[in-house]
């Protein structure tokens, strides 16, 4: 059987293991990738080793303006990775196509630092409350819905597709609870809803006249639709841009940003994990190394910090004349 058949058999397979939509699109993405490059040779260890090699060489498709690196980010490679060794596992448990197991014969790579150019607490109010006014040909755009999403990831920490496919009837007012159902892995969760947001949004609920089943954040161009991704990119940058923030501004900092907070604020880790859907409290605690606040008096604590107020700091060039003198 042909290499293209046998994947089309194993997204099947991801499907029947049940992972999420976006994580068997992210296998499609890889394979298409590696299939074509492939061209009917035969898969061996040497083969999937010069496949990572050439991907770590070859131009990524976009840098969205923001890298000049010639080839894909370890996280990219990563993902490649993560896809191989599923696929190559599938043809050797399920297929009996490969007579050995090669998924251990490919490394990741070492992820590069984690050290995301965070927002700090104006500039998320500044994105949220930008006095941004259409121009005459877009003057029917409400604004509104952008504002609400924007302040529900900065808020909650929601992950911008979660918060995209949220419906009316997943907010309980009663209870102030999120119920996330369209999450990471399929995780569903529930997520505390902020008094003061919570009540502005039952305001625009019934202001709006909303169903329950309809998307809270829904398409201004296809009614009943869920609100396109690349729209509100486009609408942060835009803010971004015109708030003059020199910063990398995507959806996903603002979760960034809503985890390094309450971990300033001596959050237990545990429970942020909880609310942000991290399967894995290490994820949680990449952001400890982001606050360093806590251990500035500790530093200043070393003697050879502790300057005396008299005292003065000679330059070199000084103290070799004291010296001579």
């Amino acid at each position: 059987m042909e290499i293209a058949g046998l994947a089309e058999q194993f997204l099947d397979f991801l499907k029947y293991r049940g992972l999420s939509h976006k994580t068997i699109e992210r296998h499609v993405a890889n394979l298409k990738d590696f299939i074509p490059w492939l061209d009917n040779r035969k898969i061996t260890k040497e083969v999937l080793r010069e496949f990572i090699i050439h991907c770590r060489e070859r131009k990524p498709r976009t840098t969205n303006g923001l890298s000049k690196e010639a080839g894909l980010s370890p996280y990219s490679i990563n993902s490649l990775v993560s896809t191989l060794k599923l696929f190559t596992r599938f043809l050797w448990t399920e297929k009996g196509y490969l007579k050995e197991d090669l998924s251990g014969v490919i490394k990741s790579l070492p992820a590069k630092p984690f050290f995301p150019n965070l927002l700090t607490i104006a500039e998320v109010k500044a994105l949220i409350n930008c006095p941004r006014k259409s121009d005459k040909y877009h003057s029917w755009v409400d604004l509104t819905p952008y504002n609400f999403f924007f302040e529900l990831l900065a808020c909650t920490g929601l992950r911008k597709f979660e918060a995209m496919g949220l419906k009316v009837q997943d907010i309980d007012f009663v209870e102030a609870v999120i119920r996330v159902n369209i999450a990471k892995g399929n995780k569903a969760r529930l997520v505390p809803l902020p008094r003061d947001l919570g009540g502005r949004f039952y305001l625009w609920f019934q202001e709006r006249k909303a169903r329950p089943n309809e998307y809270i954040f829904q398409s201004v161009v296809k009614k009943g639709r869920m609100v396109g991704y690349h729209t509100l990119v486009d609408e942060i940058k835009r803010r971004a841009r015109l708030l003059g923030i020199n910063k990398r501004v995507h959806l996903h900092l603002l979760r960034h940003s809503f985890i390094t907070e309450l971990i300033k604020a001596d959050a237990p880790a545990m429970k942020v994990a909880r609310i942000v859907g991290h399967s894995s409290l290490q994820t949680t605690l990449r952001y400890t190394h982001l606050v360093v606040d806590d251990l500035k008096d500790t530093i200043e604590a070393h003697p050879l910090n502790k300057r005396k107020e008299e005292s003065q700091i000679i330059p070199s060039y000084l103290y070799k004349e004291k010296l001579l003198s």
